[in-house]
């Protein structure tokens, strides 16, 4: 499946990620760094907008990260689409739209890079010392992006959270909410969410249900339409500056404006943050 596909006689492009992240060694499926990057590099300066639509459970770290510069140092337009989940590495990439859409029903997933290592105990604590760097540029990308304090996503990567569509928008995870209906499926087993640890229930029972097939979905189909999210209570209502959308610099260093002016209104963050410190004491 061609997962870039160009029309408006180039200017225009959506890029499908509804894979793993990274290449899969067992079934050679799986959004590469090195296919977008020569996916970008042949759509050309040409290329003035482009749509990222993710579907995707996560993968490799530095797949992830390299996707993520590929996207910023291109000079069109991109608008992320979240359409199912964006979770681990996935939610890296999604931090590289100048705006982010999520569906009403997916998620976003943020948590602590894993591996393994083969070797002594000083193997092992290279290996830790490796991961927790990782971690720490995931947080660096979700601090430059969001709305977040730096000190709060680092207990919510170190937790693992999951975060709806209004709450992605009180974090500043994402711009809008698009009213959808049943998240699409990807080329993935569904059911490879369920190897994180706090999967919400909700997910975990409506997954627990499916078969273990990966079921293939053609995801080009009729556009859910787009509407802007109401803000959460207590959030500042925020009207975006104009800026040229042809000028990559001005608008991030907009967008770099923007955050600061919606730092100043942490009230329904803090509550999200608040209610999440709330339910780990419980679990």
């Amino acid at each position: 499946m061609d997962i870039l596909t160009l029309s408006n006689g180039g200017k225009s492009g959506e890029l499908l990620i509804y894979e793993d992240i990274g290449e899969n060694w067992w079934t050679g499926g799986g959004v590469s760094a090195v296919l977008v990057h020569k996916l970008l590099k042949d759509a050309g300066d040409k290329l003035e907008e482009l749509t990222v639509r993710i579907n995707s459970p996560g993968g490799v770290v530095t797949d992830g990260s390299a996707i993520y510069n590929a996207l910023n140092r291109h000079k069109a337009r991109v608008i992320v689409e979240i359409d199912g989940i964006a979770a681990s590495a996935a939610s890296v990439i999604a931090m590289a739209g100048d705006e982010i859409r999520i569906a009403k029903n997916a998620l976003i997933m943020i948590h602590e890079a894993s591996g393994g290592t083969w070797g002594d105990a000083a193997d092992h604590e290279k290996t830790a010392g490796v991961l927790r760097r990782m971690s720490n540029a995931a947080i660096d990308i979700y601090a430059a992006r969001t709305t977040t304090p730096r000190e709060t996503l680092v207990e919510w990567v170190r937790d693992e959270t999951w975060l709806s569509a209004d709450e992605a928008i009180a974090a500043g995870f994402a711009t809008h909410v698009i009213a959808a209906k049943e998240p699409p499926k990807g080329a993935w087993n569904p059911k490879a969410v369920l190897k994180y640890k706090h999967v919400p229930q909700s997910l975990t029972a409506r997954l627990s249900a499916l078969g273990d097939e990966s079921v293939k979905y053609d995801p080009r189909g009729p556009r859910p339409s787009l509407e802007s999210a109401p803000p959460l209570e207590r959030l500042k209502p925020h009207t975006p500056a104009p800026v040229d959308k042809n000028d990559k610099k001005t608008s991030r260093a907009a967008t770099s404006a923007q955050t600061q002016e919606r730092r100043r209104a942490p009230g329904a963050l803090a509550e999200l943050a608040a209610s999440r410190g709330r339910a780990r004491l419980g679990r």
